[in-house]
C-alpha cells in the first residue's frame, strides 16, 4: 500500500527564504528513518551527497548536532552512539563509521531536541551542503 506525502520546509538564512518541497511516495513498510521527518530529511541529504565527500559533511553534521543539542542530553547521546561499531554494511550509511555515527546522532537529536534546535540543525546542515555544492561546482569549472 502506498500513499503520497508532501511537506514544505521554510529556511530563513541570511535574510533569504528557501523553500524545500518534498513529494514522496512512501510505502507503509518504510525505512526506519522515513517515520520521522527530521531524520528522514537529514539522512536523505547525506545520501544525495557524493560518497567522496560524505564523511566530511557527516563530520560537519556531528559538530552541528553537538552545538545545538540540549546539554543535559549529551551524555545520553554519547552513550547511545558509543557502542562497538560492527561493520555489517547492510545499509549505505554503515559503510563509513563517521556517516553511521552522524545518522545515529540525528536519530537521537530527533528524539530529544526541540523544534527550534531541529530547525537550527537543518538550517546549518543545509548551509554546509550548499557550500559543498558551490565548492564542487567551482572546482569542476576550474578543472575544465
Amino acid at each position: 500500500m502506498k500513499f503520497l506525502f508532501q511537506e514544505k520546509l521554510y529556511i530563513n538564512s541570511s535574510g533569504q527564504s528557501v523553500v524545500l518541497e518534498f513529494m514522496d511516495e512512501i510505502m507503509v513498510y518504510s525505512r526506519w528513518y522515513d517515520k520521522d521527518n527530521f531524520t528522514r530529511l537529514i539522512v536523505n541529504m547525506l545520501e544525495d551527497i557524493d560518497s567522496n565527500f560524505r564523511t566530511e559533511l557527516a563530520e560537519d553534521l556531528i559538530q552541528i548536532i553537538l552545538q545545538n543539542q540540549i546539554n543535559e542530553n549529551i551524555d545520553d547521546m554519547i552513550s547511545t552512539i558509543n557502542y562497538p561499531y560492527i561493520p555489517v554494511r547492510r545499509r549505505w550509511y554503515d559503510e563509513d563509521e563517521t556517516v553511521h555515527s552522524a545518522v545515529e546522532m540525528s536519530r537521537f537529536a530527533s528524539k530529544y531536541a526541540d523544534k527550534i534546535d531541529k530547525l537550527n540543525i537543518i538550517k546549518e546542515f543545509f548551509s554546509s551542503v550548499e557550500q559543498y555544492k558551490r565548492s564542487k561546482k567551482n572546482y569542476l569549472e576550474e578543472a575544465s
